[in-house]
């Protein structure tokens, strides 16, 4: 009889952490992510990408097994029985994310266009529960009613695209749904946690004026 395995349990996975040009101090204050530096963006805490971008267990009997690993072996009790013949890899990427200063301005396919025009082919939707909001923090979820496409257009042509913004206040647990093709960003300290398509497909509008890292 073929070795059985051992039962899943409650897994905790070590997080990875993404330096960014718009983050700062908020993951490791408000999250206590004690590992998280002083630009610290996104703290990956569920993620299946690359070799480097894979979660890895940090618990029981399964501790250093990468999320992989755990789906080879695993995959029906992970997804279920419809989802595990539908997906290759996990279809979602979970973190958390602070924008301290602005998150560029972007925006992310639908799966349609991903698979005529990416490399890719998975778009991306995603979702925001803010769980942090000073008094300053920010969401932008696509453009004022009326804005028409050439509007648009000379708006960022010529630096002032935020006359064209819907741009909202947020507090602790807002939730933000941001389908494909919404234009979106962020900053004023809001943290939130993120659950997204497993995609890094991002197209960016504008990174407010700066130069070199836009991520």
């Amino acid at each position: 009889m073929p070795e059985r395995l051992p039962p899943l349990y409650p897994l905790r996975f070590k997080e990875i952490y993404k330096d960014k040009i718009w983050g700062g101090p908020e993951l490791a204050k408000v999250m206590a992510k004690k590992g998280a530096g002083r630009r610290c963006g996104e703290s990956w805490e569920l993620a299946q990408r690359d070799s480097k971008n894979t979660s890895v267990v940090v618990n029981g009997t399964h501790k250093g097994w990468t999320f992989t690993e755990l789906l080879e072996d695993y995959r029906k009790d992970i997804l279920g029985d419809e989802q595990s013949m539908r997906f290759q890899r996990y279809p979602l990427l979970v973190k958390f994310l602070c924008a301290h200063e602005r998150l560029s301005l972007q925006v992310h396919p639908s799966d349609d266009y991903a698979q005529r025009y990416e490399r890719e082919g998975v778009g991306k939707m995603e979702a925001w529960y803010v769980l942090h909001a000073p008094k300053d923090a920010r969401v932008i979820r696509g453009v004022l009613p009326g804005t028409t496409v050439a509007e648009f257009k000379q708006s960022l042509q010529s630096g002032s695209i935020e006359q064209c913004l819907n741009v909202m206040d947020v507090k602790a647990q807002d939730v933000i749904f941001i389908p494909p093709g919404t234009i979106h960003s962020a900053y004023g300290g809001v943290v939130f946690l993120e659950v997204q398509q497993n995609s890094d497909t991002t197209y960016r509008l504008t990174d407010w004026g700066r130069v070199g890292l836009d991520k």
